[in-house]
């Protein structure tokens, strides 16, 4: 079955043209509780909140995935979940838990099971010749508390009734009751930089185009912001991340974000040598204005299994394809943290509460 893609309700107003994108395609590499965005401004050598699942570059040490984790340790490591060689970047999200409720597993209370990622994509989209590449070691998160991210959870091909024994119940607002052949969990990063700060502890150094707000209406929920004009503030223009998780088989029923909430954000810290993305950026086009999973920038890309500009593959061999080079796993448990991440009775809380391992 061809992956289904959230369609765009684009207006007359935001039709663009010689506009660009590309799909790069991630496994999950582990589920652990830390948080690099917050190192350097805020937390420092210690465990995140929550729980989070990591997507693209790897080593065997797992340094990638620690607190301190840089643009340099990035680039060094020998391993990549993602299908694009150039593409070293690092994205994560609070790790999706089933709740399995009081009674069912015999022992009268609950537990967390961590949702299986199929797998994730990030669609970059950028006007050729008119983006900036990531400055070295650029990290942001985007929230799907704010309206302009436009978090969307899409239900594939369609709901079906929830079978799930323990019981459907659950606030179904954004991860839902029913059940799903395969739910699909997008939202959107900033495109404007202010040109000084990699990170910032209010997220204050990113910001969205002039107009991204009010351009979301009734008839046009879903418009597209990387053309519009950045403000004065931050007036460097990046490409629009849309990032894309999936989960197969999505019983329904009760499930939470690692944080305990039922609203969804991402984080993404640049991994690319920012010469060779100003490269494809500049070079690179196509007649894609949103989130494509047809074009690739296979030209200007390395792609470790082949792809052909314009056809899409099927969901299946995708995964296939993703299967066919991942790195060894790592033990989180044993390089990180020692701490459960699946199967609790309590969700892991807490920022500096918990081990780290050294």
């Amino acid at each position: 079955m061809k992956l289904i893609a959230v369609a765009s309700a684009m207006c007359a107003a935001f039709s663009f043209v010689g506009a660009t994108s590309m799909k790069m395609d991630f496994l999950p590499i582990a589920n652990v509780r830390t948080d690099a965005l917050l190192y350097d401004t805020y937390v420092g050598e210690c465990l995140s909140d929550h729980v989070h699942t990591f997507y693209g570059s790897i080593d065997p040490s797992a340094e990638t995935l620690r607190p301190n984790a840089t643009h340099g340790v990035l680039r060094r490591a020998e391993g990549n979940t993602g299908n694009v060689l150039e593409n070293k970047s690092l994205y994560w999200h609070p790790t999706i838990y089933k709740v399995v409720t009081a009674g069912s597993d015999g022992n009268g209370g609950r537990r967390f099971e961590a949702a299986d990622v199929w797998f994730a994509s990030a669609y970059y989209v950028w006007r050729t010749g008119q983006a900036s590449a990531f400055p070295d070691g650029l990290k942001m998160r985007t929230h799907g508390a704010d309206p302009v991210a436009r978090a969307t959870s899409h239900c594939a091909p369609e709901p079906t009734a929830c079978e799930r024994a323990d019981g459907c119940d659950g606030n179904g607002d954004f991860l839902p009751t029913h059940a799903c052949w395969e739910l699909e969990i997008n939202i959107k990063f900033p495109t404007c930089w202010d040109g000084v700060h990699l990170e910032s502890t209010d997220e204050s150094h990113v910001s969205w185009a002039e107009g991204c707000a009010s351009a979301i209406t009734e008839e046009s929920w879903d418009p597209e912001c990387f053309d519009l004009p950045c403000p004065a503030s931050h007036p460097v223009r990046m490409p629009e991340i849309h990032f894309y998780t999936r989960i197969l088989d999505y019983q329904g029923g009760q499930h939470v974000f690692s944080d305990g909430s039922d609203t969804f954000h991402a984080d993404y810290m640049s991994g690319w040598n920012s010469t060779a993305l100003q490269r494809v950026l500049d070079e690179c086009e196509n007649e894609s204005d949103t989130a494509s999973p047809d074009f690739f920038c296979s030209e200007q890309l390395k792609y470790r299994t082949p792809k052909v500009e314009g056809e899409q593959a099927e969901d299946g061999d995708i995964l296939e394809s993703l299967r066919s080079f991942q790195p060894a796993a790592v033990d989180v448990q044993r390089l990180i943290a020692p701490e459960a991440v699946d199967g609790m009775s309590e969700l892991p809380r807490g920022a500096c509460k918990g081990k780290l391992l050294v």
